[in-house]
C-alpha cells in the first residue's frame, strides 16, 4: 500500500508542472532572448595566448626582419607593464633568426620580436 502511495505521489509531482498548473495566466508567453553580439576592442582577445617580457633591448618590427615599429626594454619592475607582451607561439623563422609575433598593449603596438629577446612569463 506504501509504495503505490509513493508511486501515485510521484507521477502526480512529475505531471504537475508538465500541465501548467503553476504558470502565470496574466503574463504573455515570451520567448527569452540573449543577444549574441560581442564587441571587443582592437586585440582584446587572444585564444591561447602567451605572455613574454622583454629580456634585452631590441626592436619591433611589423614584419620579420621589416620595418621598425618600436623599440622595447627590458624592466626589472614586475609592475612596469612596458616590458610585457602578449603572443602566441606561432615562431616565423628568418635568415636563422626566430620571430614571436606579440602585441604590446601598453603601447598599443603590434608586431614581430625576436625569440632570443623574451622570456615567458605567462
Amino acid at each position: 500500500m506504501f509504495k503505490k502511495l509513493i508511486a501515485v505521489s510521484l507521477v502526480a509531482a512529475l505531471a504537475l508542472p508538465v500541465s501548467g498548473a503553476f504558470a502565470d495566466s496574466a503574463r504573455p508567453d515570451t520567448q527569452n532572448a540573449v543577444g549574441s553580439s560581442i564587441t571587443v576592442a582592437q586585440g582584446g582577445v587572444h585564444i591561447m595566448s602567451t605572455v613574454w617580457r622583454v629580456k634585452t633591448a631590441t626592436n619591433m618590427r611589423a614584419t620579420p626582419n621589416g620595418a621598425y615599429v618600436i623599440s622595447l626594454y627590458p624592466s626589472n619592475d614586475p609592475d612596469n607593464k612596458s616590458a610585457e607582451l602578449v603572443g602566441g607561439h606561432d615562431y616565423v623563422v628568418v635568415n636563422g633568426v626566430t620571430w614571436v609575433p606579440v602585441e604590446s598593449y601598453f603601447y598599443g603596438k603590434s608586431g614581430y620580436v625576436p625569440l632570443s629577446a623574451l622570456e615567458e612569463i605567462g
